[in-house]
């Protein structure tokens, strides 16, 4: 825990309300996970404790399930052969050079296209390149997923939101590759962009209500 200067303790100690266990001490999320807090010196009459709250060590998983069409599509290696497709997409709104083209299929064409039985997720993998096409990469394909409401400037690197790896990590990548990794590109974007990004911030600030 780090003390702050003295012309700023009394600021700190009039604008810090205690709670019932005490004063609760301000963190920064963005350096040490948020395990750094400032205390600030008090009257001896002043017997409140200051009190510093960290994040647990545990990771808590937050599956996010989108709703109906809110999936994007992909069809299999065989379906797409059958309708002699360029690409494997069956659906995937964001991409509205593919999906306003759809929009004159045939009934047949359309069901064959979305037949459950031979469609899954469109997963982001880069390695395998599961685009159904050489000449698109599976970072192309989801080129509209980013992340762009992370840290600004070095203070980033102590934070625990998205944000790319270091200068001469290996396989390095960034943060909107680790967005992807995680699935943001498996849903229909322009719609939950939002939530996924206020999840992303809002879940990773550890402010715990009394």
């Amino acid at each position: 825990m780090d003390a702050i200067s003295s012309k700023n303790q009394e600021r700190y100690a009039m604008t810090i309300v205690p709670s019932k266990n005490g004063y609760k001490l301000p963190i920064n999320p963005e350096k040490k996970q948020g395990k750094i807090s400032q205390g600030f010196v008090t009257p001896k009459q002043d017997k409140i404790p200051q009190v510093q709250k960290i994040p647990p060590k545990r990771v808590l998983p937050i599956v996010f399930i989108p709703g109906i069409m809110g999936s994007n599509l992909r069809m299999t290696e065989t379906r797409q052969k059958e309708l002699h497709g360029t690409h494997n997409i069956s659906w995937r709104p964001d991409n509205s050079s593919v999906t306003v083209k759809q929009y004159n299929d045939s009934p047949i064409k359309r069901q064959l296209r979305l037949d459950p039985e031979n469609t899954e997720v469109d997963t982001y993998d880069p390695l395998k390149n599961t685009t159904g096409s050489l000449e698109e990469s599976s970072d192309s394909r989801n080129q509209s997923v980013t992340y762009t409401r992370g840290y600004r400037g070095w203070s980033r690197l102590d934070g625990p939101l998205l944000q790319p790896d270091l200068p001469g990590t290996e396989n390095r990548r960034n943060q909107h590759q680790k967005a992807r990794e995680r699935g943001w590109g498996e849903i229909y974007f322009g719609s939950y962009q939002k939530l996924l990004e206020v999840c992303e911030s809002k879940l990773n600030l550890h402010f715990p209500a009394e």
